[in-house]
């Protein structure tokens, strides 16, 4: 469309950067080096460089939560 119009095109590559906000931890994608503008959600000016996709948390078994609320092995006995 726009080479139909006459609009000069170039095409660049760059490289996605991730990063999250360190006091509301929302996370935004950047393709300069640091984030230019401040917190949507909190207007806070500090990014933290993360990952880009969250650490996966593991369960333990006591942290697990249970359908039926708690349950007890020998009540009564």
């Amino acid at each position: 469309m726009c080479i139909r119009e006459g609009h000069s095109v170039t095409r660049t590559t760059a490289e996605k950067r991730f990063f999250k906000c360190s006091s509301c931890h929302k996370r935004i994608i950047v393709f300069s080096m640091m984030p230019t503008k401040p917190c949507k959600q909190c207007s806070a000016n500090e990014w933290v460089r993360v990952a880009m996709r969250d650490e996966r948390k593991v369960q333990l078994e006591n942290e697990k939560l249970l359908l039926r609320g708690e349950e007890r092995k020998f009540v009564n006995s």
